[in-house]
């Protein structure tokens, strides 16, 4: 049996009417629990999946190696972007056209960009292209060959060596639709990473302009690329956002600490029972590595000794 396409009624029917069936329903930001109709969503508890912030936390010593010859430490300039895939629905295409100016203006910065290039949340370019390639198109006549060379497409890194390019990060690019906010978001706030996302609601529940990131108007790259660039040339700014992000990621959002304890408890409301007395403990010392471990995707070529990544661009 084919699933349904997109548009069709069906595909939001069934969950509405499991929900209308249910007790009770979970969802893990503000913005995903009003996107139901009122009738359910006083019937959905908010709690975040959790992240590991114990596990995502920030390196000083940390440094790449790209293409076996280009080292990079914590002392460089260094912006990360990250997307599943190279998309729209994730701004792609808006950071894409920021690069000129950002590139431009900062001759030392290097730009590392992780994502595929399968479609995703968002549908193929009408000629056939990636976004990638319709994006590169662009862009590059504005861009000069030696400049062209700072910016790197890693492709798809497993996800131990995603932390590293993390923590290696100067500012931290976030971009998306109004949509599901992607953990890449909140682990890179874990990591202490300086945010510089876009101005939609979903990112208004975990960035706080001034305080743990930037805010900027989704559709406004000449506004990402100053944002950037002040950043870059602010270090005790992007110290101070770092910080505050790490600690509102640890307040809000640890696995441990936070986010199981409400689960849960949320389980035993469904039942009409208090958690017992002593769980919050267990689930705090719980090793949860093995389960959690993300996979390793084949599609990423690096290499790994010690505090050192060795990343080939794709």
């Amino acid at each position: 049996m084919r699933r349904p396409p997109r548009s069709t009624p069906g595909r939001t029917l069934f969950p509405y009417t499991t929900l209308f069936r249910s007790d009770g329903g979970i969802a893990p930001t503000i913005w995903q629990a009003n996107s139901f109709p009122k009738p359910f969503r006083s019937k959905i508890k908010v709690v975040h999946d959790g992240i590991d912030t114990d596990v995502l936390r920030p390196n000083p010593d940390i440094f790449m190696t790209i293409n076996d010859k280009i080292k990079i430490t914590r002392d460089d300039e260094i912006i990360t972007f990250v997307n599943r895939n190279l998309e729209p629905v994730r701004g792609f295409h808006v950071f894409m056209r920021a690069l000129p100016e950002i590139l431009r203006q900062r001759p030392n910065a290097r730009v590392l960009i992780v994502g595929g290039t399968e479609s995703g949340y968002s549908e193929k370019p009408a000629d056939g292209s990636t976004w990638r390639e319709r994006l590169t198109n662009e862009v590059r006549p504005q861009i000069s060959d030696e400049d062209w060379n700072r910016v790197h497409f890693l492709g798809r890194l497993p996800y131990q060596h995603f932390i590293s390019l993390l923590q290696i990060s100067s500012v931290h690019v976030y971009l998306t639709y109004p949509f599901v906010l992607s953990w890449s978001l909140l682990e890179a706030m874990s990591i202490g990473c300086t945010i510089v996302a876009s101005d939609t609601t979903p990112l208004h529940e975990a960035i706080k302009p001034g305080k743990t990131g930037v805010l900027v108007d989704f559709f406004d790259p000449q506004g990402f690329a100053r944002e950037i660039c002040a950043l870059l040339a602010d270090p005790e700014k992007r110290a101070r956002l770092g910080k505050n992000a790490r600690a509102f990621a640890r307040s809000h959002y640890d696995l441990r600490r936070v986010c199981l304890p409400a689960q849960m408890e949320w389980v035993y409301s469904l039942l009409g029972k208090k958690m017992p007395a002593g769980l919050k403990e267990k689930l705090l010392h719980m090793d949860l590595s093995s389960p959690l471990q993300p996979p390793v995707l084949p599609e990423a070529k690096t290499e790994s000794a010690s505090a050192d990544v060795s990343a080939k661009e794709g």
